[in-house]
């Protein structure tokens, strides 16, 4: 498996060669002379390894798999969102996410105790599943010619180590960073991420917004149930929150100012700050998303210009450290030699897992008022036997990113036994003898907004 090394990066083609004398070692460090730090040197040795297919096979992998170690460290693009990653998942493809709602409390009375003592009072637990969901490879190809050209200046094979690493990594990071920035996008406009209407933010309307940040991260540090999907009762201390904030609104606002909201030094809120280009897509990210999504099973669809507009109404994000779920399934190079056409084929293998908690508190801060506009049920007219189930789906229309959740209810039943379901799935009795009944679905975000349907129990 590969991954970046603390190693110093060798300075020229010289240094390099020598130190793959000695990792390699064998024939290799044998028959490859010590490399010195000229182009007559240089072309030496490459003469030497250009002829000799086990050398030049031997040279290639190395380059890649080893000296392209302390390349990564040093000299790769980072996604910018790289520290908000949960880590390796080793083994498996899922992972399982546990959430243990609070103890109640207990009056003391010592007379209950001695009945109760052994009475089970099992934790109310909560389970999400985060499983793999992308898989991609990175390709290169050294020829022949690539590794004659390297040899023919002093800084030649330096060059071409960090193309092909370069080349790889840069990509993969910039893939990583679009599809996080995708996740974030899908759920705000989904009404996952809890809103809070801000101005504008300008010179003259900083210290505003500033304050009601500082408003929102002091309350996340307090036992609620408002700022998650699942609604359970969480918290977030400050050194746990990360504000995420696109270049415009980090040029506008003082950092210094920023920090003090957190009750942070600015060097500390420095490590809780993330950077973003914008919350929206421009069409050559839209294309991009386009190929990467391209033939796989993921939930994508293009977003649309009514959604990029309500994007750009984003003015930064204060959301818990654990909020996103991204693992690193498989991060791995291998290689494959093509003698027919003297090449060797590198592969850089990453599968991620994309996906965000339920649990953890989020906040999108939007220029625009938040609003339920208007709720739709489908079907608006059905028809039912008793004993039968029907399922019902709503449509939410929103701005502001407005959360899109609705509570059922049904009304009209003569038996205890119809319900209906917090996902919408209306169950008839087989004693109902009630002959229409009413199902509703109502806003959470706004009660004034909601949406009847009319059913017929058909006896």
């Amino acid at each position: 498996m590969l991954r970046p090394s603390n190693a110093k990066l060798p300075k020229n083609s010289a240094m390099i060669i020598n130190t793959m004398r000695d990792e390699i070692g064998g024939d290799f460090g044998t028959i490859v002379p010590l490399a010195h730090n000229t182009l007559e040197s240089i072309n030496a040795i490459g003469n030497v390894i250009l002829t000799n297919p086990m050398l030049m096979n031997q040279f290639a992998s190395a380059l890649v798999n080893k000296i392209g170690l302390t390349i990564i460290s040093s000299k790769m693009y980072q996604n910018p969102w790289a520290a908000l990653k949960r880590g390796i998942l080793e083994t498996g493809d899922t992972i399982e996410e546990i959430f243990v709602d609070r103890a109640e409390a207990h009056q003391y009375d010592p007379v209950k105790a001695v009945n109760e003592l052994f009475k089970r009072e099992l934790p109310d637990i909560s389970t999400a599943y985060h499983r793999l969901n992308y898989a991609k490879f990175y390709k290169r190809t050294i020829g022949r010619r690539q590794l004659q050209l390297a040899f023919q200046s002093v800084d030649g094979v330096a060059n071409l180590a960090t193309a092909i690493i370069e080349s790889m990594f840069k990509g993969a990071n910039q893939d990583e960073f679009i599809v996080s920035k995708y996740l974030v996008a899908k759920m705000a406009l989904r009404g996952n991420i809890t809103p809070v209407q801000v101005p504008v933010m300008s010179s003259t309307t900083a210290k505003e917004v500033v304050t009601m940040i500082k408003t929102e991260s002091a309350n996340m540090t307090y036992m609620n149930g408002d700022r998650n999907v699942a609604g359970v009762e969480t918290s977030t201390n400050y050194d746990d929150q990360i504000i995420i904030m696109d270049t415009k609104f980090e040029a506008t606002v003082d950092v210094e100012v920023l920090a003090a909201a957190f009750n942070m030094d600015k060097a500390t809120f420095m490590g809780n700050r993330v950077g973003v280009n914008s919350f929206s897509f421009s069409n050559s990210e839209l294309n991009h998303l386009d190929e990467l999504f391209l033939d796989i099973d993921y939930d994508y669809t293009r977003f649309t210009a009514a959604e990029l507009a309500e994007l750009k109404n984003i003015q930064c994000l204060l959301i818990d450290r654990d909020w996103f779920m991204i693992f690193d399934n498989l991060n791995e190079t291998t290689e494959q030699q093509n003698p027919q056409a003297l090449e060797e084929h590198h592969f850089l293998h990453q599968w991620k897992t994309f996906s965000v908690s339920p649990y953890a508190q989020a906040n999108v801060f939007v220029s625009i008022e938040p609003t339920v506009t208007a709720i739709t049920i489908t079907p608006s007219t059905a028809s039912v036997m008793p004993g039968n189930r029907l399922k019902f789906t709503e449509t939410v229309e929103t701005t502001g990113l407005a959360p899109q959740g609705v509570e059922w209810d049904v009304f009209g039943a003569d038996s205890e036994k119809t319900i209906i379901t917090p996902d919408g799935v209306l169950s008839v009795a087989g004693d109902e003898t009630a002959t229409t009944l009413t199902v509703r679905a109502t806003s959470r975000f706004d009660e004034s907004i909601e949406a009847v349907a009319s059913v017929t129990i058909v006896q």
